[in-house]
């Protein structure tokens, strides 16, 4: 069974405390994120705002590859005792 997963994007603009709500972040870590320019959104004179294309950039910035551990083989060498 595939299950796709289906995002929806709200239209317009939204302001940092929405855009946060959206992405289920902390509104501070967002600011943060904004202040240093790592997070793309849209700048109105002060006013900071984020549309569709900017939520998915960050979305897609958060991706991580699956990892897995494998552990290392156990040597059949013994030290000196």
């Amino acid at each position: 069974m595939n299950r796709e997963s289906v995002t929806v994007y709200p239209d317009g603009l939204l302001d940092i405390p929405a855009a946060a709500e959206w992405l289920n972040v902390p509104e501070g870590w967002l600011r943060k994120k904004v202040s240093a320019g790592d997070v793309q959104c849209t700048r109105l004179g002060k006013h900071v705002r984020f549309d569709a294309d900017d939520l998915a950039a960050i979305v897609a910035d958060g991706k991580q590859p699956v990892w897995h551990y494998e552990q290392p083989a156990r040597s059949r060498l013994r030290a000196p005792a």
